[in-house]
């Protein structure tokens, strides 16, 4: 018998399917003649004439062997990065395990991104702000595996996750699916760790410029046929004492511009991740419990903006204890859960007390008899964060081409510290008074495909509940406290349609009333550098986007293609970080009533030759306030929403050739260069200040790597800012010069 042989009736869609017998039957026909089609894998065609009559005709079928000797077979299928950034939601996702020789971090990936802007308060573990679509700060939520990373306990962040830990990052833009669950304004980036099933071993060590050291280890060992063990860990140093231009008070009280060498800017962090799973079993596909601690020490020189005198102890340290768990299962093919949940306790020390006062050489030029470098009050604050997160995704498969998903996401985070040397209302210290912050974020979506999957949809709704509380106090001297509650509910709702027209060109739309409610960051402040604000609204925005893609193959290798898209967004009240009226006041998140961003997209990526790629990505953006304009004052309607970059562009080159030393080994050369037209640092009037204006920017990276086929080690060179221009971020925050990297990585797996 020939089980699995497909019989079709030729001119219709009447068909059946051989038993283990080698029997089929087809049903309810017509008496007539009818030319049956018989077809099984490894077995010659074959096309009879049937006569069918009023009662059972019968008829046998003897296939014949098929042999053919191919010469070469050939599989076609898309990977997750494809997959995800050719979704019908306007998506990127980069592959970063091509760039793992390379001594570069997520931050510096992500920077190369059309579309994303990366704004940092100086070297490695600096303040990190990504701008995305014309929209920044919070509104573009940041996730680790799909939970946001505050609820990681604060010494987690994108700015010191070595790219040896991650497998790849995706980029939302505008539209987020509701698999991730939670709430985001602009979009989100999700870094998605690496996870393997089997023997594996990635070892990394980065030594660079202002004493950086970057060690990084990712390991997995599997225990018999269901059991895996992992551990990843990362350790990064940095003294950050790059050289930059400041302003510098004389000792006669003029004022002077200078260059000096930053010396109260290092930064530390740590991380440690065990994990043990279950695989593949009847009752789970994976099952993983793992523990994590991490910690993180940070030195400020600054506060918000430069000012012409520098903190020469303001420091902050945290830590966080993590317990994770997470369960996957496909029931029949059919029906999916995915759960993960997540509790944490993390600690936080603020240390800005002392009554110093520094100049930019690193000089103690006299005392400060309030006893603070960066704070309008002196603070020794110690804080606890009790977080815990929990996600649910269930998904229903109801055939090939429709999909039923609902997801539900609830986090809670309480805070609670003490401040010995802080303000006392009524002999009470309001930091020992609890801040809680609640939100609960539940998802439906239908996903469909129709004309032979060439159109797809993505419909969805949300429905969001927040509640906080807090004690409202201010640091600059309040009198005050009293017990501070708000609590609100939200529904949002979006939908992503595809329509392909051959596999390598597709046109494609997403819309999405995005909800985001603001983060304990936000509301509480970092008890540092931004201070609090208890009445920050949920921000609202209405994201659109369109966009087409087509790529041509000149053969095995070969290709160009572009990626072009237009964004609109239509925001109230925009959530935005907005610096003290002097240097050292702190800043703090404030809402802008209305905004409006409009831009396009563009990325050309071209292989003319095998093994040589190269990227060209631009952006232009346009971010203004709106609102209503009255007869005697505008508002500021129609300028631009300040410290946004509204031009830039990215080009990328990389070149694959086998070494002249041994031809199994493999070295790749690569450079990045980065264009940032000047944009205004505030909002502007009639008169134009230069000192407000963050002026054209150009960076070039270079470096080249050196793979040996056996033992598994990769050496890599790199130099950083090779003209050594004059590059800024933040409120004109100087960023490194000239710098450079030398990492060395040894790989290992056993399949």
């Amino acid at each position: 018998p020939v089980p699995g042989a497909t019989v079709i009736v030729q001119g219709t869609t009447t068909g059946a399917v051989t038993d283990v017998m080698g029997e089929f039957i087809i049903k309810d026909l017509n008496p007539g003649t009818y030319q049956l089609l018989v077809a099984s894998t490894g077995h010659e065609q074959i096309i009879r004439q049937v006569k069918v009559t009023n009662g059972t005709t019968r008829i046998d079928f003897i296939l014949n062997e098929s042999i053919s000797e191919l010469q070469e077979v050939v599989v076609q299928g898309k990977s997750e990065v494809t997959r995800i950034s050719q979704s019908p939601i306007q998506a990127a996702s980069i592959d970063m395990v091509s760039l793992q020789s390379e001594a570069a971090d997520v931050i510096t990936v992500l920077d190369r991104t059309a579309g994303v802007r990366v704004r940092q308060s100086g070297g490695l573990g600096s303040n990190t702000n990504i701008q995305l679509n014309g929209l920044s700060g919070r509104a573009v939520r940041l996730y680790l595996d799909g939970i946001p990373l505050e609820l990681y306990g604060g010494s987690i962040e994108l700015n010191n996750i070595p790219v040896n830990n991650v497998e790849r990052v995706d980029i939302y833009k505008g539209v987020m699916p509701i698999d991730i669950g939670t709430d985001a304004l602009a979009g989100g980036v999700n870094v998605i760790s690496r996870k393997v099933d089997y023997d594996y071993l990635d070892a990394s060590y980065q030594v660079g410029s202002f004493n950086t050291h970057i060690a990084s280890l990712t390991t997995s060992k599997k225990l018999g046929e269901h059991f895996v063990a992992s551990l990843s860990s990362f350790y990064n140093f940095s003294d950050n004492n790059f050289r930059m231009r400041v302003v510098q008070r004389t000792p006669d009280f003029k004022e002077e511009e200078v260059e000096v060498e930053r010396f109260h800017n290092g930064h530390r962090s740590f991380m440690v991740n065990g994990s043990i799973s279950v695989v593949n079993t009847e009752w789970a596909d994976r099952l993983t419990y793992g523990v994590a601690y991490n910690d993180r020490f940070d030195e400020f020189q600054h506060g918000a903006r430069l000012g012409n005198k520098a903190a020469g102890e303001a420091n902050m340290e945290r830590d966080a204890f993590i317990h994770s768990l997470r369960y996957q299962k496909i029931f029949g093919n059919k029906f999916g859960v995915d759960y993960f949940g997540n509790y944490s306790v993390a600690n936080e020390m603020v240390d800005d007390s002392t009554i110093n006062v520094y100049d930019w050489y690193g000089n103690v030029t006299g005392t400060n008899n309030q006893g603070m470098e960066l704070l309008a009050l002196p603070t020794l604050r110690e804080g606890t964060t009790t977080s815990q997160v929990h996600r649910l995704n269930l998904s229903y498969q109801l055939n090939l081409n429709h999909q039923i998903k609902l997801t539900s996401y609830y986090s809670d985070q309480e805070v609670v510290g003490s401040d010995p040397i802080g303000p006392r209302i009524n002999e009470i210290d309001p930091n020992t008074i609890p801040s809680d912050l609640m939100r609960s974020i539940s998802g439906l979506s239908y996903e469909s495909k129709w004309f032979n999957a060439k159109f797809e949809t993505i419909l969805f709704g949300k429905f969001y509940y927040y509640d906080q509380s807090t004690a409202d106090f201010s640091q600059s001297g309040g009198t005050n406290v009293f017990r501070y509650e708000q609590s609100g509910e939200e529904t949002g709702f979006g939908f992503g349609t595809k329509y392909s027209f051959t596999q390598d060109f597709f046109i494609r739309a997403s819309f999405e009333q995005a909800i985001r409610i603001p983060t304990k960051d936000e509301v509480f402040g970092d008890f540092l550098t931004i201070a609090p604000n208890f009445f920050l609204a949920p921000e609202e925005s209405k994201n659109f986007n369109l966009g087409a893609y087509y790529k041509h193959s000149f053969g095995q290798d070969r290709f160009i293609s572009l990626d072009a898209s237009y964004f609109l967004r239509d925001q109230t009240n925009l959530i935005r970080l907005q610096a003290g009226r002097n240097e050292n006041d702190p800043a703090k998140y404030v809402n802008e009533e209305e905004a409006n961003a409009t831009g396009v997209e563009l990325s050309l990526k071209a292989a003319p030759i095998k093994d040589l790629e190269f990227t060209i990505d631009f952006t232009y953006q346009d971010v203004v306030k709106d609102g209503e304009r009255n007869a005697t004052n505008t508002n500021g309607i129609g300028n631009a929403i300040p410290n946004i970059p509204r031009t830039f562009s990215n080009m990328s080159a990389r070149y694959r050739f086998n070494s002249p030393l041994n031809n199994d080994d493999i070295l790749t050369a690569f450079a990045y260069f980065t264009y940032v037209d000047e944009f205004d640092l505030i909002f502007q009037g009639s008169t134009i200040n230069e000192e407000n204006i963050i002026p054209t920017q150009q960076q070039l990276d270079v470096g080249i790597s050196y793979a040996l086929a056996d033992p598994g080690l990769t050496f890599s060179f790199q130099c950083n800012n090779l003209m050594d221009e004059e590059v800024f971020d933040f409120y004109r925050i100087p960023k490194p010069g000239r710098n450079f990297s030398f990492k060395i990585r040894y790989l290992f797996l056993k399949l």
